[in-house]
């Protein structure tokens, strides 16, 4: 149907595939990337619970998140060094939690990890190649950047990550308010 990406070249649908039906191949390279998805969840969920001290700039941004929560004004009420749109993102997901940072921060893990998905998007959509777009869920859940602590601490940059590549995945959809509004 139109706007649904096509999966096999043209010339139509996999032999002995139903006209209308799924597609032969469709499954899989999706199915790896949620695998990739979830191993990456796994792995950075695990040390959750027994973390101490928050590494990084978290404890300074969850705490000017927990101030947006309580009704401060950033700028007026406390020094923020950084755009407020993350922090208040921060603050309405804090705030659902009630408070719960482990919860929080299980719930940032998905988050941050979901880039994954508008990443192969993308890749698929330049490249066409399935296999590239797994590796380039796989590539970026091993770099540096996910793959240490950063993964699992809340930090703007890696929150932004997954914002930047949904926009991007939904202009090259042609969904350019939408693209507009995540960038």
């Amino acid at each position: 149907g139109p706007g649904r990406e096509r999966d096999v070249p043209d010339g139509g649908g996999a032999a002995g595939s139903a006209p209308g039906g799924p597609r032969r191949g469709t499954l899989p390279w999706r199915a790896a990337l949620v695998l990739v998805w979830a191993a990456d969840v796994a792995i950075h969920a695990r040390p959750l619970g027994r973390v101490v001290l928050p590494a990084l700039d978290e404890g300074v941004y969850l705490y000017a998140a927990r101030l947006m929560a309580d009704g401060l004004v950033p700028y007026r009420d406390f020094f923020l060094s950084h755009p407020p749109f993350l922090m208040a993102a921060a603050a309405a997901g804090l705030s659902a939690c009630r408070f719960d940072v482990p919860l929080f921060s299980f719930l940032y893990v998905c988050w941050v990890f979901s880039a994954v998905f508008p990443l192969a998007l993308v890749v698929r959509r330049l490249g066409g190649s399935r296999t590239a777009a797994i590796l380039a869920g796989v590539l970026l859940s091993l770099s540096a950047v996910f793959a240490g602590n950063d993964g699992h601490f809340f930090a703007l940059r890696q929150a932004s990550v997954p914002l930047l590549l949904w926009g991007l995945a939904a202009l090259l959809k042609g969904r350019c308010a939408t693209g507009g509004a995540l960038l």
